[in-house]
C-alpha cells in the first residue's frame, strides 16, 4: 500500500480526535493481536519455572518412582522453552511489519502533505533599539512601504510552529513514535509477567516474606518517578534546541551532499535502571523464609531464584520502557502541533490577468500582524497578459513579497488580488501536445531566488514529471544557455547532478530552474531574481 493511501486512513478518522486515538482506531485489530501475543509471551516466559518446580517436587519425594511423571514435566519444560522464542518472534514480526512500518509511512505522509499546505512563516523580533521604519510613497500613488526589517538591530527568527522542522519530525519524531508502537504491548506484557511472578511466589513463599522484600524495594520507586519527570522536561527542551540546530546547520552546510540529522540515543538517553532492586528483594524474601521455617526445600529455592531472576530482567525493562514512552509522547505532541498549524489560504480571486486593487500585503505569519511588521500598502497594479513585466527596486523594498502575493503565498490584509486560477482537475501529465496546445490556462510556474533541485538527472529536473517533447526541450535548453554545459558532461543531460545540484555551479543551478519553468505547461511564469 502506498504512503498516500496509508496517510489517508489516518486523515479519515482524525477530524476532531487526538492523533494517538486515530492511530489506535486505525490499527486496533493489529494492536489487539499484538497485546494478545504479548500476554501469551508473558505466560510462556514463566511456564518453564512452573514445570521445573513440579519436576523438582516429584524428584524430592522419590526419584526412582517418579519416572513417568518426571518425564511428562520434563517434556513440558522442553516445549515451554521452544514456545517462548516462537511467540516472541511472532510478536516482534507483527510489531515491526504491521505496526511500526505502516505508522511510520502514515505519519511521514501526513507531515509531507502538511508541509505543502502550511504557511511559510518567518517571525520577526525587534530589540529595544529598533529604529522606526520609514514610509515612502511612490510618485504615482501606487503604493507605500514600511521597511522595518531593514533597520539596524532587527533580527529574524522562526515562529514557534516554524521551529518544528520537517526534517526532525520525519527523521527523529516519527521514528520514535513508530519504534515505541512496535513494542507498546510490553506494558501489558510486563504487568502480566509481574503479576504472574508475584502469584507464583505467593504460592511457594510466605506472604510476609514477600511483603518485607517489597518494602525494601519500594524505596527505588519515588526516585524513578522523579527522574522520569525531569527527563520528560529535559527531552522537550532538547528537541526544541535540536530543531534550532538543524535549521542553522542545514543553512551553513547547504552545499554538502547529504547531512544526516539525528541524535544518537546512547549519547542522549539517561539510564533509569535499578538492577540491585530485585536482587535485594530476593535476598530479603528468601532469608525471611529460611529464618521462619528453619530451611528451604530445593524446589522452593531453585524455583524462587529462577523467578527472581526473571523478575529482575522484567523490572529492569520498566524504566527503559517508560523513557521510550516519554520520548514517543513528546514526539507525537510535536507532530500533532505541526499538523494542527495554520495552513496557507489562497486569498486571490480568479481573473484573466493579474491585478491588485487597493491591496495591503505582509509576509505570512501565524500571529496577529504587528504595525511594525514589513508591509506593502495601497497597491494598485495591473500586469498585462502575455507580456513581460519587470519589478525593480532596491534591496529590501518588497519585490519578493509582491511576487509571493501573485502566487498566493502572502497574507492579504485588505484589498483584492486577482490572478488566473488553474483547472486542478486537468491531467497535466497525461498528454504530450506540441505548440500552443502545450500551455494550460491559469497555471503558474514560480522560480525562487534559491534554486530547488532534486537528486535526479539534469533532464529529470527540467521535465519534472512532464512527458518528453524533444522540440520544446531543445528550444528550452538553447534559451537557457544549457546546451554548452550539457556538452561538457560525461552522460549529457542524463548526468546525475546530486542532491541540491551539488555538481553544478550557482549559475547553472539558476538556469536549470529557469529551464524547468520554461518547459512547464504554465501560462504565467514568475521569476524572483534568478539572474
Amino acid at each position: 500500500m502506498s504512503t498516500r493511501a496509508l496517510a489517508s486512513r489516518i486523515k479519515e478518522v482524525t477530524s476532531d480526535r487526538k492523533l494517538w486515538r486515530s492511530i489506535i482506531l486505525v490499527h486496533r485489530s493489529t494492536f489487539g493481536w499484538q497485546w494478545l501475543l504479548t500476554t501469551l509471551r508473558s505466560f510462556a516466559s514463566l511456564a518453564p519455572q512452573y514445570f521445573m518446580y513440579r519436576l523438582i517436587l516429584i524428584l524430592e519425594v522419590d526419584p526412582i518412582l517418579a519416572g513417568p511423571k518426571a518425564a511428562m514435566w520434563l517434556a513440558l519444560l522442553g516445549l515451554a522453552q521452544i514456545a517462548y522464542p516462537w511467540i516472541e518472534a511472532w510478536s516482534l514480526w507483527l510489531g515491526w511489519c504491521h505496526v511500526a512500518l505502516p505508522v511510520n509511512m502514515e505519519l511521514s505522509g501526513l507531515i509531507v502533505e502538511k508541509s505543502m499546505r502550511k504557511k511559510d512563516t518567518k517571525g520577526i523580533k525587534f530589540n529595544d533599539h529598533q529604529v522606526e521604519g520609514k514610509e515612502s510613497e511612490n510618485a504615482d500613488g501606487h503604493g507605500d512601504l514600511q521597511e522595518h526589517h531593514a533597520s539596524r538591530g532587527a533580527r529574524q527568527e522562526p515562529t514557534s510552529v516554524g521551529t518544528l522542522d520537517e526534517i526532525n519530525l520525519v527523521s527523529v519524531d516519527v521514528e520514535r513514535v513508530s519504534d515505541f508502537l512496535s513494542y507498546n504491548g510490553m506494558f501489558l506484557g510486563l504487568t502480566t509477567s509481574i503479576a504472574i511472578s508475584l502469584w507464583f511466589l505467593l504460592s511457594i513463599i510466605r506472604v510476609q516474606s514477600i511483603l518485607i522484600g517489597l518494602g525494601g524495594v519500594s524505596v527505588f520507586i519515588p526516585l524513578n518517578m522523579v527522574a522520569k519527570k525531569g527527563y520528560s522536561n529535559a527531552q522537550n527542551d532538547l528537541m526544541s534546541a535540536h530543531d534550532m540546530k538543524t535549521a542553522t546547520v542545514s543553512e551553513a552546510l547547504r552545499g554538502v551532499r547529504q547531512v544526516k540529522y539525528g541524535l544518537e540515543n546512547g549519547d542522549q538517553t539517561t539510564e533509569l535502571t535499578a538492577p540491585t532492586g530485585p536482587t535485594f528483594f530476593a535476598a530479603i524474601a528468601l532469608s525471611t523464609v529460611s529464618l521462619h521455617q528453619g530451611g528451604i526445600s530445593p524446589a522452593v529455592a531453585f524455583t524462587s531464584l529462577a523467578i527472581f531472576q526473571r523478575l529482575e530482567s522484567t523490572l529492569g525493562l520498566v524504566p527503559e520502557l517508560l523513557t521510550d514512552f516519554v520520548n514517543a509522547r513528546v514526539s507525537l505532541g510535536r507532530i500533532e502541533a505541526f499538523l494542527n498549524s495554520p495552513e496557507r489560504i489562497d486569498e486571490t480571486y480568479n481573473a484573466d490577468n493579474i491585478t491588485f486593487d487597493d491591496v495591503s500585503i505582509a509576509w505570512p505569519s501565524n500571529d496577529e500582524i504587528s504595525p511594525r511588521s514589513f508591509m506593502l500598502h495601497n497597491l494598485n497594479l495591473a500586469f498585462p497578459k502575455h507580456e513581460l513585466s519587470l519589478i525593480v527596486g532596491p534591496t529590501g523594498s518588497g519585490k519578493s513579497l509582491l511576487l509571493q502575493a501573485i502566487i498566493g503565498e502572502a497574507d492579504v490584509l485588505n484589498g483584492t488580488v486577482r490572478r488566473p486560477h488553474p483547472n486542478l482537475h486537468y491531467p497535466i501529465q497525461s498528454v504530450n501536445l506540441p505548440g500552443k496546445d502545450w500551455i494550460l490556462p491559469g497555471h503558474t510556474a514560480f522560480v525562487a531566488q534559491t534554486a530547488w533541485i532534486e537528486n535526479e538527472s539534469l533532464r529529470g529536473n527540467i521535465l519534472f514529471g512532464l512527458p518528453f517533447c524533444p522540440t520544446r526541450y531543445a528550444t528550452v535548453l538553447d534559451a537557457c544557455a544549457l546546451s554548452p554545459d550539457i556538452a561538457t558532461m560525461e552522460h549529457g543531460d542524463l548526468t546525475g547532478i546530486g542532491s541540491h545540484g551539488v555538481n553544478l555551479s550557482g549559475g547553472q543551478r539558476a538556469r536549470l530552474t529557469m529551464a524547468r519553468a520554461l518547459y512547464s505547461r504554465a501560462e504565467v511564469i514568475v521569476m524572483d531574481d534568478v539572474f
